[in-house]
């Protein structure tokens, strides 16, 4: 769509896992290993928008650390640019514990993709999800399986 895209992430393994998947739609993305804390390894980069998805800001220590991760966020950004996050309802799942999550469909270049989660409860608080990503291609299917602890997991 002519966007000019970068990712970043402080985990090494989402940032290759972003990468295979970026390579895979044929994306340009620029990604690179950094701590939503200290942005700095950004260089002096300005995006039009910050986005900080999929649960990330919740397994931040303190207000503190949500202060500077916003902090960071705002040096980030164009004067007028959007921040855009998302956090999960951790409460309420430590309240229902679901089993799973999904599926959910999606269409990449004509092809499916099919996306789900199994979630395996260690105690009241954490969970141990597992992602399981369908793709559809010509005669075939891609499967791809990643595991990892969630919502209120202690690192």
């Amino acid at each position: 769509m002519g966007f000019r895209v970068a990712g970043c992430d402080l985990s090494a393994r989402a940032i290759e896992r972003a990468r295979l998947e970026a390579s895979r739609r044929n994306a340009d993305i620029h990604f690179s290993i950094a701590n939503m804390l200290n942005l700095t390894s950004l260089g002096a980069s300005h995006f039009d928008a910050v986005i900080c998805m999929d649960n990330a800001l919740p397994h931040l220590e303190s207000a503190e650390q949500l202060f500077q991760a916003a902090k960071q966020f705002r040096a980030r950004l164009c004067p007028g640019g959007l921040l855009m996050t998302s956090i999960r309802d951790c409460d309420r799942l430590m309240e229902e514990r679901p089993v799973t999550q999904g599926p959910s469909f999606y269409s990449d270049q004509g092809r499916r993709r099919i996306v789900f989660q199994v979630w395996d409860w260690v105690d009241a608080r954490r969970y141990i999800f597992h992602l399981y990503i369908t793709r559809e291609l010509a005669e075939m299917a891609d499967i791809s399986y990643i595991r990892s602890l969630s919502c209120g997991a202690e690192r």
